[in-house]
């Protein structure tokens, strides 16, 4: 089990929240809720509405975007994943045919040196592989899953150079893999290749037992908040 604390906040990063926190009535929600407790049809419209303005203005922004940039992170592989979640959550077919669209401008942009999901080939490859399997492409979707696991030798050698962070490290092809398989609901990418990376790193051991760790978070040198880390039982 693992378990995240927020110990304490040193930056206001946030917009501001113009609802009356939840005390326990229905009234406190019965603008956004039904008496089954789900989402009220009426609220339901208005997120729905809200979304398809939004992308609608994302869309106008495209026009404009970097035709090289494939990566999640700032490219059109991200696009690909924002589509691919509607589609996960809305069942809407239409949203998948946008992820498509995306995500095979991203793979026209990999530069096969970068090897994680935000910044590198990894994440373009991963998303495709899971757009290609929802569609029923199965020989395209496999490609892209050959093609992650080529990436491996890169990642699994003992290399000090390589950090061990997300956007640019190890943890970033973990994340990869990861979710591949949580998207294909079975597990695709065999667990070897991710229990080698972590022993490789000596991760693997103190993952399997219980452990705490408190740990700052920065972005840009900017202090944000700490966090307080817990893990508890096996991950074999």
């Amino acid at each position: 089990m693992l378990q995240i604390i927020l110990l304490n906040s040193m930056d206001q990063r946030a917009f501001p929240n113009p609802y009356k926190d939840y005390d326990g009535t229905a009234a406190s929600v019965q603008e956004f809720l039904d008496p089954t407790g789900k989402l009220s049809e009426a609220f339901t419209h208005r997120l729905s509405a809200k979304i398809n303005e939004l992308l609608q203005h994302m869309e106008v922004g495209l026009k404009t975007a970097d035709p090289r940039d494939g990566t999640v992170y700032t490219g059109w592989a991200g696009i690909a994943l924002l589509y691919l979640h509607l589609f996960n959550v809305y069942e809407d077919a239409a949203f998948l045919q946008k992820a498509l669209e995306y995500v095979s401008r991203s793979l026209k942009s990999l530069d096969r040196r970068s090897f994680t999901f935000l910044c590198g080939d990894a994440g373009p490859l991963a998303i495709a592989a899971v757009i290609y399997h929802k569609l029923q492409k199965v020989e395209d979707s496999e490609e892209c899953v050959n093609r992650l696991l080529q990436l491996y030798p890169l990642v699994g050698k003992v290399d000090t150079r390589i950090p061990d962070e997300m956007l640019y490290g190890r943890i970033g092809y973990l994340y990869a893999l990861a979710f591949v398989n949580e998207q294909f609901r079975h597990e695709k990418i065999p667990k070897q290749y991710m229990q080698q990376i972590l022993e490789l790193r000596g991760l693997w051991v103190s993952i399997k037992k219980q452990w705490k760790l408190t740990m700052p978070i920065a972005f840009k040198d900017k202090a944000l908040t700490t966090v307080q880390v817990t893990t508890t039982g096996s991950a074999a």
